[in-house]
């Protein structure tokens, strides 16, 4: 029962009336949960509570700013940082040297999170006065933002990406899949893969094919044969 005499019987700033439109309840206290400041698609309740993260296997406290739609300025609005489980108040939520706006790629966050649905906040987003969202400027790496490695190699979604090594075979320069561990399928792992001086994408790296039965790096090292180098069968 709402008190005839106060038209705003619970003091939360909201009269009766009004609440009882939006769904909220005259007698509670709770205009936060329905009322959203910056116009971003996130209540200020959503914005300041509940905003417990994990990253890099930690958990971390990672609330946004109720009076501005992206609190750190990285270009994911609060919105969709809050959908992805990033941290709004950092461009780099894991700390590995990609801003988490050109980590990510909507198409398939849904492999690191199956829950995340892309279509369902484009349209809450294009709802909201004040949620703003270009994809065009992205590096759409595909990686995981909240995970410095993501397929768990012992390298850096960075180090994948960016810095590379050099082939052992002619020097130059080569960069690995960050989220599969074995892209070319030659039983080495990128991080195998650098230190042997091997190709990430090609499971043959010196090309020497059928002259050593067609093995894979992996298959050269485990005989003691170098992957790098072409061998040939010598006739009895």
């Amino acid at each position: 029962m709402t008190n005839p005499l106060d038209p705003d019987t619970d003091g939360d700033g909201l009269s009766d009336g009004f609440e009882l439109t939006l769904g909220s309840n005259p007698q509670v206290d709770d205009a936060a949960d329905f009322i959203d400041t910056d116009q971003d698609g996130l209540s200020d309740t959503d914005e300041t509570s509940n905003c417990d993260i994990a990253v890099n296997g930690a958990t971390r406290n990672a609330c946004s700013s109720k009076y501005e739609p992206d609190t750190d300025g990285d270009g994911l609005p609060d919105l969709l940082e809050r959908r992805l489980g990033t941290d709004p108040q950092r461009a780099d939520t894991d700390g590995d040297n990609l801003s988490d706006f050109d980590e990510v790629d909507l198409a398939t966050f849904n492999t690191f999170d199956a829950s995340f649905d892309a279509g369902q906040f484009r349209r809450d987003c294009d709802a909201a006065d004040r949620c703003f969202y270009d994809e065009a400027g992205s590096a759409a790496h595909g990686s995981d933002p909240r995970n410095a490695d993501s397929d768990g190699d012992g390298l850096s979604d960075y180090d994948e990406l960016i810095t590379g090594w050099q082939l052992g075979t002619d020097g130059s320069d080569v960069t690995s899949d960050p989220v599969r561990s074995d892209a070319d399928g030659d039983g080495l792992d990128d991080a195998e893969e650098k230190a042997e001086g091997t190709d990430p994408n090609d499971r043959d790296t010196d090309s020497d094919g059928v002259d050593n039965g067609d093995l894979k790096d992996g298959e050269e090292l485990d005989l003691g044969l170098d992957p790098t180098t072409p061998d040939q069968k010598i006739a009895a």
